[in-house]
């Protein structure tokens, strides 16, 4: 009796796991984009100086990609993973610009329903110019009605003519339980 009142306490007090969420070809390891689907993008790098983690790495440049047309326009690389609803939920992955001018790289988590609307939206910090590999992260509760969420390294242009290029690497998922 007393190890079963023991177990449950622990479990009472003990903190918040976590569990991944499959997010495949994280690090384009397999040189390509297999498992992502893109828009925009351009190339996977093995140029060690533009890889974050491992061999490769995603480039997105965006005076080559189609919709370098002008603001407001887009281009990512995205992957759909399952998630339910009211669920808590951590994504990360590595940023590095080169030359970014008119437009801002960031982390994009859509909560989307099953028809395939999205019902939320969570963005990281965007950074633009010339930088170095940096963390960024989103995490959040899905709402009502989700089945996935789709995981996007994303480029937003703000400007009229872009230039310059974004690079993603290790994206990371996890399911958080409380």
């Amino acid at each position: 009796m007393k190890k079963i009142l023991f177990l449950y306490c622990f479990f009472l007090v003990s903190p918040a796991f976590s569990q991944s969420l499959d997010i495949f070809n994280n690090s384009f390891e397999t040189g390509d984009f297999q498992e992502w689907v893109c828009y925009g993008c351009w190339e996977i790098t093995d140029f060690k100086e533009d890889v974050h983690f491992g061999t490769y790495a995603a480039v997105i440049d965006v005076s080559r990609g189609p919709s370098n047309v002008g603001k407001g326009e887009s281009n990512a690389v995205f992957q759909d993973i399952m998630h339910a609803e009211n669920e808590r939920f951590s994504v990360r992955v590595y940023v590095k610009t080169k030359d970014l001018i008119g437009a801002r790289a960031f982390l994009r988590v859509e909560a989307m329903n099953e028809k395939g609307n999205i019902i939320k939206i969570w963005d990281s910090e965007r950074i633009g110019g010339s930088s170095g590999y940096r963390e960024m992260a989103v995490s959040g509760k899905s709402p009502m009605n989700t089945v996935k969420l789709r995981v996007l390294g994303y480029i937003l242009n703000s400007g009229d003519n872009p230039s310059g290029k974004a690079f993603f690497d290790e994206f990371l998922s996890r399911q958080i339980q409380i």
